[in-house]
C-alpha cells in the first residue's frame, strides 16, 4: 500500500455480488439449499400435548430419561421441603449434595452415553 493511495480505495465491498470472483467449476459448486427441520417424534396427535409421559413413550431410553428427571426433581424437592421438614441444615445440605452428586452421575455416565451417544476421556 502507498503513502500516496487514498484509504478509502483499499477498502473492499461487503456485497460479494459486486466484486465476486469467478470460480473454475460454477455447475458443481452449485448445491440445493439444506433445510434442516425437527422429526416428527409425535407418534400420536396426542403424545406432544400430554407432558412428561409423552416424552418418556417418545424417548429410546425411558428409564434412563426417568432416572435424569428423578434425580434432579428429587434435589430440588428436597432442597425447598427438607426446611419444612427438619431444622437440620446438615442432613439437608448432605441430602442434597449426594441427590446432585447422584445426579452429574447419572447424567455424565448413563444418559449422556445411552441419550445423546457422548463419551467422556481422553486419548
Amino acid at each position: 500500500m502507498s503513502t500516496n493511495s487514498s484509504l478509502l480505495q483499499t477498502i473492499e465491498p461487503d456485497d460479494p455480488s459486486v466484486a465476486q470472483a469467478p470460480s473454475r467449476n460454477t455447475a458443481s459448486n452449485t448445491r440445493p439449499a439444506v433445510v434442516l427441520t425437527p422429526n416428527n417424534l409425535a407418534s400420536a396427535p396426542a403424545d406432544a400435548e400430554s407432558g412428561i409421559a409423552g416424552i418418556l413413550r417418545q424417548s429410546a431410553h425411558p428409564a434412563a430419561l426417568f432416572c435424569l428427571y428423578f434425580f434432579r426433581t428429587s434435589a430440588i424437592a428436597v432442597y425447598i421441603l427438607c426446611g419444612l421438614l427438619t431444622n437440620n441444615y446438615v442432613l439437608s445440605t448432605v441430602v442434597v449434595v449426594v441427590l446432585l452428586a447422584m445426579d452429574f452421575w447419572n447424567c455424565r455416565n448413563v444418559a449422556g452415553r445411552t441419550l445423546v451417544g457422548l463419551r467422556f476421556w481422553n486419548q
